[in-house]
């Protein structure tokens, strides 16, 4: 027999019946209640299997809840008899904790809705399957004879075609969809609302079990009656895992209300695969609502259904050829960039770091180099997919480990927080990423941008932008020169480009906003410091700032005040020098400015303490004369219109 992890036992006892009704006032957790209870528990660290060794860690969880919590707990013997009798029917298990959890379910579920993620699957049948794609086929339960007919014809070629059918075993379209496949040799997941036990138990389904052409899979205890209420409820729920575990959907027929056409939008509205819907001439179906819809696809009428599957595969190989498949979408690309290169918590200690701008490099190419992206890493199996790839034995491990469930589920509320906190997240396939980091850093810009304030600032062609930089040391006459030169580029209208690094950085951004000016303020990390700035506040209220940070509000980088220096030199049109040391950081980005022939740089005459010698008059020919900052100013200006 096998033996379930304790992660499993804990998610059954917490969300299943185990074979029993519950006694009056006793309820399991709902759907939403163990999504909850699962952010909890990864925040501070534990996870359902420590429930049943210590359920007094959640004491500070809600009151209400935790008495449900201990109660459904203690029903150790009906787990025990429950899982004794699942067993013995050949009924396994799979619970998100688990490594083989359908991985497209996790990952598009968990990007677009991550408090409606299933805790776990039931299944009988072939349980690599799960992972493997195919095609969705759905529609009414009462179509007509010829869409029944035309239902069985594409099983039966999909069949052929060796792909799989993924459909939702209910009467009419359903059931016909995989009769057609599984009686023409083929491969099919029936996603059952309920019923799984007796479903499993039938001839015809055990005949096919036992082949290796059927898996029946359901988020539902196997062998509970549910009510007609919660019958409805979980029907609605298995439309989304019937999309998220195919590649693409069609749909045959659909009703003007119920669950076929609420499903197809569904699909549609969060973009988890391509969908497909069958023309008719019937006013009375709700095809031509969804068809409609942008992001759906029509079959041609005068097609048959060789050639609707024939369709569908062209469209799908096409996308995998240059590898933008539909169902990687710019969405998934972003969560992989985000967790492979971003560090989530503020308090994290990571046994394994997430990747600098030269680790990520590195990874890129790889992918580059066997067409993928990283999105690819979400989207397929990611085993496959690493050993497909040109990875070495350290870079596969620590991909798992930034991309493990705890990780993903934590970012996907991280994204809610960040939408309410009004952050964009940026990465380089963004089109809003500036396009001056990608043209001039080139692969050493970063991966990942967050941003807050207005936009367009980066976008400006009417107005200067002017990066100040200067060394965290500095002279008497240092501050008040900052001082008059903030209130100059306010006074001017040119947007300021700074770092916020050093003492006179701090005070030119401060004399500039605080007369009215605009700021571009790049940070390596104290996001959430700069947010809370009432200053700051009032300029991105006002329209007049944007910042833009390596790094998430409380949450440390990996990256180096060098790396902001450059982002915010390439942001710019030119760059005053206020002071530099020999190999300080406002030394080595001069220098990469000047070999990169980034940006013009102009540099205040100082006789006390001179300038880097690197910086040679054949490569550094902006000497400004004298020591007023408005003229300073006006020599800038008049260059940049030259």
């Amino acid at each position: 027999m096998m033996e379930y992890s304790d992660h499993t036992k804990g998610l059954l006892l917490l969300t299943s019946h185990l074979g029993r009704p519950l006694p009056k006032g006793q309820n399991l957790l709902t759907l939403r209640e163990w999504n909850q209870l699962r952010t909890w528990l990864e925040r501070e660290e534990y996870s359902p299997q420590d429930l049943l060794h210590d359920v007094e860690i959640i004491q500070d969880w809600e009151a209400k809840a935790k008495n449900k919590v201990v109660y459904l707990l203690d029903r150790g013997l009906a787990l025990a008899e429950a899982s004794l009798r699942w067993q013995q029917a050949g009924i396994w298990i799979v619970s998100y904790y688990e490594e083989d959890f359908p991985q497209r379910i996790s990952t598009r579920i968990n990007a677009t809705l991550p408090y409606q993620i299933p805790p776990l699957f039931f299944g009988i049948g072939n349980r690599s399957y799960i992972q493997g794609g195919g095609i969705a086929v759905v529609g009414s339960r009462n179509a007509p004879p010829e869409d029944l007919e035309y239902t069985r014809q594409f099983g039966g070629v999909a069949a052929y075609n060796e792909v799989m059918i993924v459909s939702g075993g209910a009467k009419g379209v359903d059931i016909t969809a995989m009769n057609g496949c599984l009686e023409s040799g083929g491969k099919v997941i029936g996603v059952l609302s309920d019923k799984l036990l007796r479903r499993s138990m039938e001839r015809t389904c055990r005949d096919y079990i036992e082949n290796d052409q059927l898996l029946l899979l359901s988020a539902t205890d196997p062998d509970v009656r549910l009510s007609r209420f919660e019958f409805s409820k979980a029907a609605m729920e298995r439309n989304k895992y019937i999309y998220c575990l195919s590649d693409a959907a069609v749909v045959v027929r659909s009703g003007t209300k119920g669950g076929t056409i609420s499903g197809a939008k569904e699909n549609i509205k969060h973009s988890w695969v391509p969908l497909w819907v069958k023309s008719t001439e019937d006013m009375d179906t709700g095809n031509e609502e969804i068809s409609s819809k942008k992001g759906a696809h029509r079959l041609a009428n005068h097609e048959n259904a060789e050639d609707h599957l024939h369709s569908i595969l062209r469209v799908q190989q096409s996308h995998n050829s240059d590898r933008s498949s539909t169902n990687v979408s710019h969405e998934m690309l972003r969560r992989a960039i985000v967790l492979l290169t971003t560090h989530l918590n503020g308090e994290e200690s990571d046994l394994v770091e997430p990747m600098d701008t030269k680790d990520w490099k590195e990874i890129v190419q790889i992918l580059r180099s066997s067409n993928m992206t990283p999105a690819h890493l979400l989207d397929n199996s990611l085993n496959e997919t690493l050993n497909n790839g040109d990875f070495d034995d350290v870079q596969r491990q620590r991909i798992k480990h930034l991309l493990d469930k705890n990780r993903q589920s934590m970012l996907s509320h991280k994204f809610k927080d960040w939408k309410d906190e009004k952050i964009d997240v940026w990465t380089r396939a963004d089109p809003d990423y500036p396009k001056g980091l990608k043209n001039k850093l080139r692969y050493s810009s970063p991966p990942v941008l967050f941003v807050v304030g207005s936009k367009g600032l980066l976008s400006s062609p009417e107005l200067s932008k002017i990066m100040v930089i200067g060394s965290v040391k500095q002279q008497g006459s240092d501050q008040e020169y900052a001082e008059l030169l903030g209130t100059s580029l306010a006074q001017q209208q040119v947007i300021l480009s700074s770092t916020y690094t050093s003492q006179m950085e701090k005070v030119v951004v401060k004399s500039s906003l605080n007369n009215g000016g605009k700021c571009i303020l790049v940070l390596n990390d104290k996001f959430k410091h700069a947010l809370d700035d009432s200053s700051f506040e009032k300029g991105i209220a006002d329209g007049r700032m944007i910042i833009l940070s390596l790094s998430p509000p409380q949450s440390k980088s990996n990256a180096s005040t060098d790396d902001c220096y450059n982002i915010a030199c390439c942001l710019s049109s030119s760059i005053i020098v206020l002071r530099s040391g020999k190999r300080d950081a406002v030394a080595r980005c001069v220098n990469r400015s000047i070999q990169g022939q980034w940006t013009p740089i102009y540099r205040r005459p100082m006789t006390s303490m001179p300038m880097n010698l690197l910086f040679s008059q054949d490569h550094y020919e902006h000497v400004l004369v004298g020591k007023n900052a408005q003229n300073h100013l006006k020599t800038i200006l008049n260059n940049d219109r030259s």
